[in-house]
């Protein structure tokens, strides 16, 4: 597929297959700036794990390649967080037997346009909206279903405010990041504040007391053991995984993506928690994690390895910030982390009135939940989106009582 955008001659996009089509240079160039998930060893490492069809959308100008949207086709099983209709519990809302196209990251949770080589704001914008159009052009004549899922704020401020009519723009989730204060633990106790700190330091107690001990590893050793208790990970939350599907995916992390350290938790010799993080400008991004589950609560394992561990490694190697991902985000706040907004930006759906007042519902419900966690949340952006979809009247609310987990 080749696309012209009309209102710029010099540029052309075109669907590449997947990122290995195009050169690493070239993608990390355009990457520049952005999240890990849109790198171009995270990409590759994605188009490996899919079982979708990888059709990535790249914009040219003059023959090289500027502006990046990545895309994955599903026609028979979806992954369920890459499933919209599953992830907003909206059965029918897509045509019966269509292809599920989706837009933005498939490992990650965290979808952008890559605009890295373009300087001038007016060209992303431009660049992000000739990749959309081309998206969507792309959906219509294949007679798919097209969603960019896990949009962040700074992605979907190129493109709101020439969106079709007939889009939608949906809250999907959130992320958590929290930025490393300087001098570490000593920083991070003045962050939290007394009463806080107390309970955060009986859980560092805890993984001493338990005759816990913390080894910083690379990437690539213990892949089998790291493997076993990332099951009991994907088992729990209903993943549909094996050890040796574990296993594979950590070895062709290690081999792709050698910027990668692993916090680990050993007991009398043998590995009984782990959060590995991935390495890119001067953040950490917590990835994957697995915790035995007789030593995990009564030793807090995870708090130990992805906050107290990690903080204290990053203010000592100079890294900025700790991307914490989705999910817990009461627990995540608490421990000084900011909740971020996750959108579905939705091409054209043939939603029917009842699906768009479920739809509403569940998105003014998890909007709410989120002030309860974080009143942060409500950024520009979900101010401009909150008018163009009609629901302004609800930030008008008084927020939630905060939640205490």
């Amino acid at each position: 597929m080749t696309w012209v955008p009309p209102q710029s001659r010099p540029w052309v996009v075109k669907d590449v297959g997947p990122a290995s089509e195009v050169d690493a240079t070239d993608w990390t160039a355009m990457s520049a700036g952005h999240s890990l998930y849109s790198s171009a060893d995270w990409i590759r490492h994605a188009d490996l794990m899919t079982n979708g069809r990888c059709g990535h959308l790249v914009l040219y100008e003059n023959d090289r390649p500027v502006s990046a949207l990545p895309t994955y086709a599903f026609e028979r099983k979806r992954p369920f967080y890459y499933d919209l209709e599953a992830v907003l519990g909206l059965a029918g809302a897509a045509p019966a037997g269509a292809t599920s196209c989706v837009a933005g990251t498939r490992l990650g949770y965290t979808s952008e346009f890559l605009t890295g080589r373009l300087t001038d704001p007016d060209r992303r914008s431009m660049a992000a909206r000739a990749l959309l159009d081309a998206f969507r052009t792309r959906c219509r004549e294949r007679g798919e279903a097209g969603a960019m899922l896990y949009v962040t704020d700074d992605s979907l401020d190129l493109v709101l405010a020439e969106l079709d009519p007939e889009d939608r723009v949906v809250l999907l989730d959130g992320a958590v990041d929290l930025a490393v204060p300087a001098g570490g633990l000593d920083g991070y106790r003045a962050v939290v504040g007394k009463s806080r700190w107390k309970q955060f330091r009986r859980e560092m107690r805890r993984f001493e007391n338990e005759g816990c001990e913390l080894r910083i590893l690379p990437m690539g050793t213990h892949l089998e053991e790291m493997g076993a208790l990332a099951l009991q990970v994907s088992l729990r939350y209903g993943h549909d995984m094996t050890l040796q599907a574990e296993i594979d995916k950590l070895k062709d992390q290690a081999e792709r993506l050698s910027d990668c350290i692993v916090m680990a938790a050993f007991r009398a010799g043998k590995m009984v928690g782990f959060t590995q993080f991935f390495l890119s400008g001067r953040t950490m991004f917590a990835r994957g994690h697995g915790v035995a589950e007789e030593y995990g609560r009564a030793a807090s394992i995870y708090f130990n390895l992805t906050y107290y561990a990690a903080i204290r490694w990053a203010a000592a190697h100079g890294y900025e910030r700790i991307d914490l991902g989705p999910d817990s985000f009461d627990a995540k706040v608490i421990r000084g982390g900011r909740l971020h907004a996750r959108w579905a930006l939705v091409v054209a759906p043939r939603w029917s009135d009842d699906v768009v007042r479920s739809v509403q519902e569940k998105e003014w419900e998890l909007l709410r939940h989120f002030r309860s966690v974080d009143e942060r949340v409500v950024t520009s952006t979900v101010r401009a989106v909150a008018k163009r979809e009609g629901w302004e009247a609800l930030l008008d609310e008084a927020p939630p009582p905060a939640t205490t987990p």
